[in-house]
């Protein structure tokens, strides 16, 4: 996964050794937190978690919190409680055999097996199901920023971990985002459009990268809670926020719920702050714009 951090200096020491400052420390953050939250590694705190070996780390609880929230605002779009169906889904890969629709809606109709609110954390069920894919790397993002933005002499800096991008500090320093088509998903085709960021996040969810190929059926790995069926693989959505953990939570809701035809706020409540805005491509590739 690529990871970028730049830095922009605010005078006092060499400008290359504060930026390789904030590079490290961004960096230092978020191995860090890979041993706590990393869905890949067998030993992290999350895995042993939901295996219950163990306690959930305050940090896990903030975005098992952040999480939850993002399911309530967002009526169940943005769903972290999907791991079976993504597990199965992964299965009828490696079987070369398409499940059946009511064994992954079945799956995908079970409850959410936690509750956390108020720095508090109460479990039923089967943990196994609990993802937080779909919002701790954007959590990632913005407690990377805030690391590199504790260097001596970083006026403003932006974090792009994997197109999860935050930028921080000063506004006067804002950057330019390319946001990529996901028709055309290569490194130098034509962008879809061009985003000015200024103390905020951005963060994309599309099918045109990752995804199940199943007995040669391409299907893309943002699941429809609603049937635990993946979503066309053309769908995208690029959602705004204050930070980059809302902005990964609602690009994801955004891609399963889009917006209508003229172009109306995603359906979300409240609004996070002023945000968020976003841009939705549908299969049909018309770009509505969501605010």
């Amino acid at each position: 996964m690529r990871v970028d951090v730049t830095a922009e200096h605010s005078g006092g020491g060499v400008a290359s050794t504060v930026a390789e400052s904030a590079f490290e420390a961004a960096l230092a953050e978020a191995d860090r937190l890979d041993e706590t939250l990393s869905q890949f590694r067998p030993d992290s705190a999350f895995n042993r978690w939901r295996q219950g070996d163990g306690p959930a780390p305050a940090e896990l609880v903030a975005i098992l919190e952040a999480a939850q929230r993002w399911f309530e605002l967002s009526e169940g779009a943005f769903h972290p409680g999907l791991g079976r169906v993504v597990e199965r889904w992964r299965a009828a890969e490696r079987l070369g055999i398409l499940p059946h629709p009511a064994e992954i809606a079945a799956l995908a109709a079970r409850p959410l097996p936690f509750t956390a609110r108020n720095a508090s954390l109460s479990t039923r069920g089967d943990l196994g199901a609990v993802d937080i894919h779909g919002i701790a790397k954007g959590w990632v993002v913005d407690r990377m920023l805030d690391a590199a933005l504790t260097i001596d002499g970083v006026e403003a800096a932006m974090v792009d971990l994997g197109g999860d991008i935050a930028h921080g500090g000063s506004p006067e320093h804002p950057v330019r985002i390319a946001v990529e088509h996901p028709f055309d998903v290569a490194d130098n085709a034509r962008a879809l459009t061009t985003i000015r960021l200024g103390r905020q996040a951005i963060a994309t969810s599309a099918g045109g990268r990752r995804g199940f190929n199943v007995a040669g059926q391409w299907l893309g790995h943002l699941i429809d809670p609603r049937s635990g069926w993946p979503l066309p693989g053309t769908r995208s959505c690029t959602a705004i926020a204050a930070t980059a953990a809302d902005a990964d939570a609602a690009a994801s809701a955004g891609a399963v719920r889009g917006c209508d035809g003229g172009g109306r706020q995603l359906p979300f409540r409240p609004r996070v702050g002023t945000c968020p805005r976003a841009f939705f491509l549908p299969a049909q590739g018309v770009r509505t714009t969501c605010r």
